[in-house]
C-alpha cells in the first residue's frame, strides 16, 4: 500500500473536503457538480481531481467559477484509487465526503450527514442509497434500516456497510489506516470499511436516501470485472479467517456460497465441506454476540439457505441444507417467516 501523500498546512481550513475523482464523466459530471455546489451546508470545498480525461470532463469542471472549486489534474490516467488517496492528502476539511462524476446528491446530504458524523462522535458515516441503472426499474438500499449485527454478517461475503458515493468519514480516522490501499483498482471501498470495521472505527446511518447513484457502462465495476470479483473475493476472505484463521481457500468459499444470502448460480459440486462446517462458523461468529443479536443472525442464515436450495446439484447437499435451515428457523425465534407464495413457485419450478 502507498502512503498518502501529506497533508499541506492552511490557514483557512473547511470542515469538509467533497471529493471526487473524473474520468470522462461529461455525460454526467454537470449534474453532480451543480447538486453539490447547491449544498445547504456551505462549509466545505471541492476538490475534483480529473484523472486523464480524455472527453470534455476538464472544460465543463473548468467552466465553474466558484472559489469552493478545487481542481487538481493528474499527467495520466492513474485510476480511482491512486486518486482518492492524492486526494486525501490534499484535502484540507476534517471530514471526508465522496461523490463520483456519476451522482446525484440531495441538499441536505452534507448538513444531514455532518450533523450525524459530529453529534455521535463517528468516524464513518453513509446514508441510504437509490441506484438508477439505464431503463431498468431502480431499486433502493437502505444501509440504515440494517441492525449492526446484520451489517457485520453480510459484511463477512460481501460490502454490506454502505455505498461508496455515500460515504462521508473523518480524514484523520482514515489517515491511520493509510488511506485507500492502490493494489484495488475496483471495490478499494469494500476493502477499506473492513479494514475499519477491524480498527474498531464507529459507523453510522443517516435514515435518508441522499444519494442517488447512475450505474452505466463506463463504471468501473464494468470496465474491469474480473478486478471487481478478485478484489471482492480476497477481502471477504481475509473477513472469514478473522473469525475462523484456520479456514482454507476451500472451507471459505464453500461456506460463503451457503451463507452469503444473495442470489448465486447453481452448485456444480457438492458442497458436503461446508455444511459440516457451517455451525461452527456460525458459532464462532456469534461467540459475544448479544442474545437479542443472534437471531438476526439465525435469520439470515435461513433465508440464505432457502435460496440455496433449488442451486444444490446432489440429494445429499439439499438434506443437509433442510436440517441446517430447520435448525436456523428454530434459532431464528420468530424473525424468520417462509415466503410460502415463493416457495409454492419453487416447488412447481422444481
Amino acid at each position: 500500500m502507498s502512503a498518502v501523500p501529506p497533508i499541506k498546512p492552511t490557514t483557512a481550513d473547511p470542515k469538509v473536503t467533497v471529493l471526487m475523482s473524473v474520468y470522462n464523466g461529461e455525460r454526467y459530471v454537470r449534474e453532480a457538480i451543480e447538486t453539490i455546489l447547491s449544498q445547504t451546508f456551505t462549509d466545505f470545498e471541492f476538490l475534483i481531481i480529473n484523472d486523464g480525461s480524455t472527453d470534455s470532463s476538464r472544460e465543463i469542471v473548468l467552466s465553474y467559477d466558484d472559489q469552493r472549486i478545487r481542481f487538481l489534474e493528474n499527467p495520466e490516467n492513474i485510476g480511482l484509487t491512486k486518486s482518492l488517496n492524492r486526494g486525501l492528502g490534499e484535502a484540507r476539511g476534517t471530514w471526508i465526503v465522496r461523490t463520483d462524476a456519476d451522482d446525484w446528491n440531495d441538499p441536505h446530504r452534507l448538513a444531514a450527514q455532518i450533523d450525524l458524523a459530529e453529534n455521535h462522535q463517528l468516524d464513518v458515516c453513509f446514508c441510504n442509497l437509490r441506484v438508477v441503472s439505464g431503463g431498468k426499474p431502480d431499486y433502493l438500499i437502505e444501509y440504515s434500516a440494517w441492525p449492526w449485527i446484520m451489517k457485520r454478517w453480510l459484511g463477512l461475503f460481501w460490502n454490506a456497510y454502505g455505498g461508496h458515493p455515500t460515504s462521508c468519514f473523518k480524514r484523520e480516522s482514515i489517515l491511520t489506516l493509510g488511506g485507500y490501499d492502490d493494489r484495488f483498482r475496483c471495490a478499494q471501498d469494500y476493502d477499506l470499511w473492513d479494514r475499519c470495521v477491524e480498527a474498531g472505527f464507529r459507523f453510522g446511518y443517516v435514515p435518508e436516501t441522499l444519494v442517488r447513484r447512475n450505474v452505466h457502462d463506463q463504471c468501473i465495476s464494468k470496465r474491469f470485472p474480473e478486478e471487481q470479483t478478485n478484489t471482492l473475493e480476497h477481502v471477504s476472505l481475509r473477513a472469514m479467517r478473522r473469525i475462523w484463521p484456520q479456514l482454507s481457500d476451500e472451507e471459505a468459499e464453500s461456506i460463503k456460497w451457503i451463507l452469503r444470502w444473495d442470489s448465486t448460480e447453481k452448485a456444480d459440486r457438492s458442497h458436503a465441506l461446508g455444511f459440516r462446517l457451517c455451525k461452527e462458523f456460525i458459532r464462532r461468529y456469534t461467540r459475544h454476540a448479544s442474545p437479542q443479536d443472534i437471531p438476526v443472525v439465525w435469520e439470515l442464515v435461513a433465508s440464505s439457505l432457502h435460496l440455496r436450495l433449488r442451486k444444490l446439484s446432489t440429494f445429499g447437499d439439499i438434506m443437509r441444507a433442510v436440517r441446517l435451515w430447520g435448525e436456523a428457523v428454530l434459532r431464528a425465534k420468530g424473525r424468520y417467516r417462509l415466503p410460502v407464495g415463493r416457495t409454492i413457485r419453487w416447488l412447481f419450478k422444481r
